[in-house]
């Protein structure tokens, strides 16, 4: 594994001169990887004079470019939580949101101190167009909202889904809902909300189902959309997460590939406080961070998935996932006590059985959401 940005390491124009590096987004397009994190004064979620660094790799791993700016913070406004989608077409969005002194946890409206972002590049991650779309994807009912960092997916038919995590005005209450673009990103609309999720990914099965995998407590939740994500069915649980944002992922055998960390398949005692990135504002909903460690891949279906294979041992938090040309599975995670951003390019076990007639969701009553950080 490789060490992608290391905590304290500066970024000339960054809000600090030893800065925490969080928030990994990771894509793959036209064979090459780019890596988004975000570039913060301390593990704290916004506010705050946040930004976005990029690296890239034309060589799958094996070196990178040096860090540089998707976007860095201007006086008090700052950035960050970047989801990557690649096109077929070669170019690639980030969404990432922006605040000029607003904060998930407060309610607000569009424009009032939060806002959401698309920006695209249309030459591997070098230079950047940024487009405010707050308006047009605000929910009447929404207090605050972000799209789930990390990576949205290209269908093979060319639509466009990015999940987005709304909390609805007045409370804590959350869901998430697909952003859907049909013409390359051009012009996005909502789909419709699946009650009781939070950060999310989104993959696609070979018979076009799409399948939704989100953060939660004690089990990630799974649900299923047979229309391209205009709709879920109810989310069940299924594999156990102390609530944690991950990896999710077609492979190109039609297995999907999830990261996750996983302690209750620890090896290691190492465990460690981390510090609460919503600064307490979310203490009452937030993941139990104790068990932020064990780092795991697990191939298969909802309801079906294989043994974890470890990536790492110790301390660890958010993870994305990204399948590379050779097939194998690039990932990128934050390690240690928020020390930094790791890679890693891992092939996927070998599938042991067949994928049978469909998604085994488990049934059942869902898990506590997660807060965002």
């Amino acid at each position: 594994m490789q060490v992608l940005a290391r905590t304290g390491s500066p970024l000339e124009g960054g809000p600090s001169p030893t800065p925490c590096h969080r928030i990994p987004a990771l894509a793959c397009v036209g064979g090459r990887l780019v890596v988004v994190f975000d570039v913060r004064t301390s593990p704290l979620d916004l506010p705050g004079p946040n930004g976005m660094a990029v690296l890239t790799s034309d060589d799958l791993g094996a070196t990178w470019t040096a860090p540089r700016w998707l976007r860095r913070p201007e006086g008090r406004w700052g950035c960050g939580d970047a989801s990557l989608i690649a096109l077929d077409d070669g170019s690639l969005l980030a969404w990432y949101v922006g605040s000029d002194g607003g904060s998930f946890w407060d309610d607000q409206r569009p424009g009032e101190g939060w806002t959401l972002w698309v920006a695209r590049s249309l030459d591997g991650g070098r230079t950047w167009a940024h487009r405010e779309v707050s308006e047009g994807l605000w929910p009447d009912d929404a207090g605050c909202l972000f799209a789930s960092s990390g990576n949205g997916t290209q269908l093979d038919g060319g639509r466009l889904l990015q999940p987005v995590a709304v909390r609805r005005r007045g409370g804590q209450v959350r869901y998430v809902v697909m952003a859907i673009s049909d013409d390359r990103g051009d012009s996005w609309r909502l789909g419709a909300p699946v009650e009781g999720c939070d950060e999310t990914k989104v993959a696609q099965l070979p018979d076009g189902r799409v399948v939704l995998h989100s953060r939660a407590t004690p089990s990630r939740l799974a649900a299923v959309s047979t229309d391209g994500g205009e709709t879920f069915s109810s989310p069940s649980p299924d594999i156990p997460d102390p609530g944690c944002n991950g990896g999710f992922v077609s492979l190109p055998d039609g297995r999907l590939a999830c990261t996750l960390v996983y302690p209750e398949g620890a090896t290691t005692d190492s465990v460690v406080d981390l510090p609460d990135p919503t600064g307490g504002r979310g203490a009452s909903s937030g993941p139990v961070w104790s068990e932020r460690r064990n780092l795991v891949l697990r191939v298969g279906l909802p309801g079906a998935w294989g043994e974890p294979v470890v990536l790492d041992p110790g301390p660890a938090a958010y993870s994305v996932a990204a399948v590379v040309p050779d097939g194998r599975l690039a990932v990128a995670w934050e390690y240690g006590a928020y020390e930094g951003i790791r890679f890693a390019l891992v092939s996927p076990p070998s599938p042991t059985a067949g994928l049978g007639d469909g998604v085994g969701v488990v049934g059942g009553a869902a898990g506590r959401a997660g807060a965002p950080g």
